[in-house]
């Protein structure tokens, strides 16, 4: 699978337009050109907004036209878009979710983040109650957001379902890139998959970012560390690791 995994440079509260602008031009800079998968980041739609009126607000104007783009986007490109939204219910109720578009442009699954922050309850918006899990095209997909990833047990359920690939997209703006790295080749050896993170570059190099392929081996094969722009590689979502049962064992795992 060719995969392309952006990550923006992170905005100010009063920069979620520039920041969807950026990912506006970079994918009017792709070609339909054999690509399977586009990963975007956690509230792509609404990047920097933390006050709960304006994050409302937000998701409903641009937020919700810059959805409507992305699944025109899927349409031209002809390829697979997993993004991190922002989205209001008909209820008022919001949701920190991954909406994956088909290369019709239709949302063929939503995952709900189920573990939130202190800071995402006090903006009103609504956990999810089920660990993400959808099949297509015979890949089985995992889905993970930002914080689900401090919860060992989560990865433990995916696993259970042998997902090829898990999905992550993520924030983590105050974690420092060592210990990113440590949290997603451990989870990726958790669940026994391949992981794709896409999160957003901050201003210090050394903390957040990290927009990564991690194999279920621990091996990470590409890694846009502090810098803004966007990864190109190829996954085989086939690709498992098999580890003996103990040392000099031919029994596997």
């Amino acid at each position: 699978m060719k995969i392309i995994i952006f990550q923006p440079q992170y905005p100010d509260p009063s920069g979620a337009a520039s920041c969807i602008s950026w990912q506006k031009d970079q994918f009017e800079k792709l070609a339909a050109d054999n690509i399977d998968m586009i990963i975007l980041p956690e509230y792509c739609n609404c990047p920097g907004i933390e006050n709960a009126d304006e994050l409302r607000a937000f998701s409903k104007t641009e937020g919700k036209e810059y959805i409507e783009f992305l699944k025109k986007q899927a349409q031209r490109l002809e390829c697979i878009i997993c993004a991190g939204v922002i989205q209001a219910t008909r209820t008022q109720k919001m949701y920190n979710c991954v909406i994956f578009i088909d290369q019709t442009g239709c949302v063929k699954y939503t995952y709900d983040k189920v573990h939130l922050t202190d800071s995402e309850l006090q903006a009103g918006i609504s956990p999810g109650s089920k660990i993400g899990l959808f099949s297509y095209n015979n890949i089985r997909y995992g889905f993970a957001v930002c914080f689900d990833t401090y919860f060992p047990e989560y990865f433990e359920a995916l696993a259970e379902y042998r997902p090829d690939i898990i999905i992550l997209p993520a924030y983590q703006r105050s974690e420092t890139s060592e210990r990113l790295e440590y949290l997603c080749r451990t989870r990726a050896v958790d669940s026994g998959c391949t992981i794709l993170r896409s999160s957003y570059a901050m201003k210090d190099k050394n903390t957040g970012g990290c927009s990564m392929v991690v194999l279920p081996d621990g091996t990470i094969t590409a890694n846009a560390k502090g810098e803004a722009g966007i990864l190109e590689i190829s996954v085989n979502p086939q690709y498992q690791y098999v580890k003996a049962v103990s040392h000099g064992s031919t029994e596997h795992l």
